[in-house]
């Protein structure tokens, strides 16, 4: 039997400090299956849940000595695991997201070949990277503007920060964007009447009031 079958989660993490895998293997027991059925709840795959989970572990492991040892391993657990999921999800979202703008903007065009369908994976996949490399802050007022549609002033609201800082965070992503997107140009130039609507859609329509 592992002598550390019947500590307390203060006691595992404090010996998980001192890099002990026997309280590791304890705690990481004690929780997979509950870990696994939140995640289960909000993503529909086996093997991502997998995956999100030990990423969770993974975290634990490599960032023991900065928990509190005296602190609720479990509710770190399920933060850790609730902001994987979470970045998961906003992911799908944006992709999704700049599919259906494509898709809506290309709506009456001729029927796409198989060069223009790839074309239009790789420019979404694009958007994707230029976004990511925004700012928490900044990604997630350019968001706001253009998933949700909400004013300056609702995001203003909504991220409890002033209308002027909002006006700053888009202005510096369209910024980034429209840099990125002036590569895509350089780089490939089938499409360019789908590319120059989808980039006037997401980077000038936006709500002022």
């Amino acid at each position: 039997m592992n002598r550390f079958t019947h500590a307390t989660d203060q006691e595992l993490l404090q010996a998980i400090q001192q890099a002990n895998q026997e309280a590791f293997e304890v705690l990481y027991y004690r929780y997979y299956a509950w870990l696994c059925k939140i995640a289960y709840k909000r993503i529909p795959s086996h093997e991502l849940v997998e995956e999100l989970v030990q990423d969770v572990w993974v975290n634990v492991w490599q960032k023991a000595n900065r928990l509190d040892s005296h602190g609720n391993i479990q509710a770190y657990l399920y933060a850790t695991l609730r902001n994987k999921i979470l970045y998961i999800l906003r992911s799908e979202r944006n992709r999704k997201y700049f599919q259906n703008k494509i898709r809506e903007l290309s709506t009456g065009m001729n029927q796409p070949s198989v060069d223009e369908s790839l074309s239009e994976k790789a420019m979404v996949a694009f958007l994707q990277e230029a976004i990511a490399s925004l700012s928490p802050q900044c990604r997630e007022a350019f968001l706001l503007s253009r998933e949700e549609q909400l004013s300056y002033r609702e995001i203003a609201q909504r991220m409890q920060i002033s209308v002027s800082t909002v006006e700053k965070h888009i202005g510096k992503a369209l910024q980034v964007i429209r840099f990125k997107l002036a590569q895509w140009n350089r780089m490939l130039l089938v499409g360019g009447i789908l590319v120059a609507t989808v980039v006037k859609y997401i980077l000038f329509d936006t709500c002022w009031d």
